[in-house]
């Protein structure tokens, strides 16, 4: 099975939504520490070391959600203390922990999905769901870029021209000013030029065409299957309550005896996307010991 980074774009769109979803419908505590530490290990194949501050961030959200909560909730059996003759329950406590776990898990995997999806990846998915939304979007991301060069070239212009006066904080104010009023006049500008010339190109006549590299083949459709009939299955069965947890008043487990195959079936797409990757990575290491 290929990774999702090699895979048609909209495997890796259909299957973090799906896992974000379940984990945003469907919080139990197995199933979301599943998401957390699913996303995080996904996130962690994919960045290495460099998503350092991605799992600190985490961690403080985490722990600001568990404490926050049972401040402003006041529901459960199980008091822990009274902080100014208010209780502080553990059930409060557990559910700011679960909703600080889902949060974690959401950001570990579009964390991970910023990292697959290139520019021209989303591009892609936009346009085939609207080609409008692709035009602009692909506008955007170019436009950006020259927005900041042509900043830089009005600023050395002007500092090169003796404009600028160092060590004056009014002085560099009123700069700054000046150079946002000539980026905003060159943009309108550039912007009405670039819309003439689409136009003349007849970008606003007929249907759009446009290449892709992007080809579906057999594991884009098992990707995108799986995860699809895993998140509706999950969903369904938690909607008709096939399994469940209660939170309040007190902790309780809900549902039939064999609801441990709901987050076993969970757990095995959470931890999919990462144990793909690791298992390409060390194929990859493998194979260049060889040479």
């Amino acid at each position: 099975m290929r990774t999702l980074e090699r895979s048609n774009p909209f495997a890796p769109v259909v299957c973090i939504i799906m896992i974000t979803l379940t984990a945003a419908l469907c919080q139990y505590p197995w199933m979301t520490a599943s998401a957390l530490l699913g996303g995080a290990a996904f996130y962690t194949a994919l960045s290495g070391r460099s998503g350092k501050k991605t799992h600190l961030l985490c961690l403080l959200l985490i722990s600001a959600s568990a404490v926050i909560n049972p401040l402003i909730s006041h529901n459960g059996a199980t008091v822990l203390f009274l902080l100014n003759d208010r209780p502080v329950t553990l059930e409060s406590f557990c559910v700011g922990l679960s909703n600080g776990a889902v949060l974690a898990a959401v950001i570990y995997y579009f964390g991970a999905l910023t990292r697959i999806m290139t520019s021209d990846k989303l591009l892609y998915v936009f346009g085939k769901v609207s080609p409008k939304s692709a035009l602009l979007l692909s506008g955007a991301l170019r436009f950006i870029p020259l927005l900041g060069a042509k900043s830089r070239r009005i600023e050395e212009t002007q500092t090169a021209l003796g404009l600028y006066r160092k060590g004056n904080m009014v002085s560099s104010a009123k700069n700054k000013l000046k150079v946002f009023s000539a980026l905003t006049s060159w943009a309108l500008e550039n912007g009405i030029i670039t819309a003439d010339s689409m136009a003349a190109r007849g970008y606003s006549d007929g249907r759009r065409t446009y290449f892709s590299p992007y080809p579906f083949r057999a594991c884009d459709v098992v990707w995108i299957a799986i995860y699809s009939v895993s998140a509706l299955a999950l969903i369904t069965a938690s909607a008709v309550g096939a399994y469940g947890f209660r939170y309040y008043p007190q902790l309780l487990p809900e549902g039939a005896a064999w609801s441990a195959a709901f987050y076993a079936l969970y757990a095995a797409i959470c931890f999919l996307p990462a144990a793909v990757e690791l298992k390409e990575a060390a194929r990859w290491k493998y194979l260049i010991s060889k040479i």
